[in-house]
């Protein structure tokens, strides 16, 4: 009866914070749609630079509180008694469905009204929701938790991109946005690791409330402090030009290289993010690593092979896509392929140390597909749908990766149990080597077509 009651309860708390997000969003929407109309003046160098430090710090953030469970999931599952299968829905399935439920409403807020006020509301719903995780009494309070984080975060990314997009044009625009996804892949190693440590300090529950604080700081000096930036829109546009999302979507599957990027990043999430959901796991159960020295392990890794995969991609996209757009297919598609042996070095090498180097390799090549391949969609799309294509973009990764990737493994865990005991996550975790090849060869697929594509769009000359 009590367990009803709470949970009724955290239900009630989502259910109402959500609808006020949601609310306040519009609201803010329709309060000042004429000055998003209106140009604004031009931000000047020092100013594109702190909005894209204030962008990376949020960035940094969403991913700690996303990746943080990942690092918690084995206390998480032994007080809670629930199957890996159920853990991995818990890190990831629901978090995509409703990551993706909500994403859309507020990309197209994002497309319409003030984008740095909706960041700054995300931010503090994801935060305030990342806290009640630490008071979850069971695994339904986690999980409607956790699904609040999903619905706050789902209107941070697509409005970063769409703000990037309209700060940097196509010369600069891939660098730009690999220093988003570095920094949130140096929030992907600070949420393990930092979970780690918290949990040798003050448990699961405490290193929920821990992490949950900076975000709710950031909320309100990024809300203070970031100004909106101009739209790329031309002169005579003087109403709201933005199309509804079916219109949208059936303009961009026509676009032959950008079926090719989805169904690719698809694939490469599915494999790369299953893989550094169930890593630190990994880590526990084979090598008999504690949580602090799978945090310490982990996100060391990740900070050298996936932020430097982030940054050296974003600069090779933009020097070597001057001479060949076609480079923006390449670099992930030739990446992902290279990418695998590493990945099962490290499934299978015995030498721990090794295997670490091997994964820091891996996911080095594995991320050298995602900031390229949203460069040049963000380019092929017109200003006022860039928030919206990012949200199609997002919605085909986190579905792939957080979604279906975290959840396969974990089942393929409890099938494969019976037969080889804890040893069963390293052959889970084997079968999605095999996808990032194929995976990699469709985003290759993608240069046939994306030098026509790109020069069709109407937008290629904003660079």
């Amino acid at each position: 009866m009590h367990s009803a009651r709470n949970s009724r309860y955290i239900a009630e708390i989502a259910d109402t914070t959500t609808t006020i997000f949601l609310m306040a969003c519009m609201h803010q929407n329709v309060e000042t749609q004429a000055d998003v109309d209106t140009p604004l003046r031009k931000e000047t160098s020092s100013g594109r630079s702190y909005a894209l430090a204030m962008l990376s710090a949020v960035a940094a953030v969403s991913v700690i509180d996303r990746q943080v469970i990942t690092i918690l999931m084995q206390p998480i599952k032994a007080e809670f008694g629930a199957s890996d299968a159920a853990m991995g829905a818990l890190a990831g399935l629901a978090f995509a469905i409703f990551y993706v439920i909500a994403g859309f409403p507020l990309a197209r807020l994002a497309d319409r009204g003030v984008r740095r006020t909706i960041i700054a509301i995300s931010l503090s719903v994801w935060s305030l929701f990342t806290l009640l995780c630490g008071f979850a009494q069971s695994y339904v309070h986690l999980l409607l938790a956790r699904i609040g984080v999903a619905v706050g975060e789902s209107g941070g990314m697509p409005a970063t991109h769409s703000m990037v997009a309209d700060l940097y044009p196509l010369s600069r625009r891939g660098f730009a946005i690999s220093i988003i996804g570095a920094s949130g892949s140096l929030g992907s190693a600070l949420g393990v690791y930092l979970g780690g440590e918290l949990y040798q300090l003050y448990g699961w529950r405490g290193a929920f409330m821990a992490l949950a604080v900076p975000g709710l700081i950031l909320a309100a000096i990024f809300r203070l402090s970031v100004r909106e930036p101009a739209r790329v829109l031309p002169h005579n546009n003087s109403k709201d030009t933005t199309p509804p999302l079916r219109e949208v979507a059936s303009t961009l599957w026509r676009i032959k290289s950008f079926r090719s990027f989805l169904v690719g990043g698809f694939g490469l999430s599915f494999a790369g993010v299953g893989m550094l959901v169930w890593a630190p796991t990994f880590l526990m159960r084979v090598h008999h690593a504690t949580p602090q020295e799978a945090g310490q392990m982990f996100g060391l890794a990740v900070a050298v092979g996936l932020c430097g995969g982030q940054l050296a991609s974003g600069y090779l996209a933009d020097r070597l896509g001057q001479r060949d757009v076609r480079w923006y297919a390449w670099l992930g598609g030739v990446g992902a392929v290279l990418a695998a042996p590493f990945g099962l070095g490290f499934l299978f090498v015995p030498d721990q140390m090794t295997a670490m180097v091997a994964f820091a390799i891996y996911l080095l090549l594995m991320s050298c597909w995602n900031v390229p391949f949203l460069a040049i969609c963000l380019t092929m799309a017109p200003p006022r749908t860039r928030a919206m294509v990012s949200a199609l973009y997002v919605m085909c990764v986190n579905l792939g990766g957080i979604g279906l990737g975290s959840v396969f493994v974990g089942a393929m865990n409890d099938v494969l149990t019976s037969r080889y005991g804890p040893e069963a996550i390293r052959h889970s975790l084997t079968l999605v080597m095999g996808v990032s090849v194929l995976a990699g060869l469709a985003c290759a697929l993608a240069s046939r077509w994306l030098r026509d594509d790109v020069r069709s769009s109407a937008l290629s000359q904003d660079a």
